[in-house]
């Protein structure tokens, strides 16, 4: 072989395998399936409590992004004040249930309120 055509095709060679590899890598790569949650509750749970009335909560539930509470009454609740706590950004109220979107940190919150249910009884 001559060094061009040595050259050509060792350059082919090369631009073949790259391609290959890159196809390879995109075809086998593994999704990025863990979720990250957070310890850091971004309000005073004090406020939320003092808000939503110590006495009015029954149960607390959670999922990845949403706390759920459960009320006894959920009559003169002022959602506004709910809203305007940091870190919450979304709150929709049903018949006896208030649901919280807070993100990654909803099971730090939501355990955190259980603890806290626990000990006032």
């Amino acid at each position: 072989m001559r060094k061009l055509s040595k050259f050509i095709y060792y350059f082919l060679k090369i631009i073949t395998f790259n391609q290959i590899t890159k196809y390879w890598n995109k075809k086998y790569a593994k999704p990025n399936t863990t979720f990250i949650t957070s310890d850091k509750i971004p309000f005073s749970l004090e406020n939320l409590i003092e808000i939503v009335g110590e006495n009015n909560f029954e149960n607390v539930a959670n999922t990845l992004s949403r706390v759920q509470i459960f009320l006894k009454e959920t009559k003169g609740l002022d959602l506004d004040k709910i809203k305007n706590l940091e870190g919450i950004s979304g709150v929709v109220l049903s018949q006896k249930t208030l649901n919280l979107i807070v993100g990654n940190n909803a099971s730090t919150i939501a355990t955190k309120l259980k603890e806290r249910l626990l000990k006032n009884g």
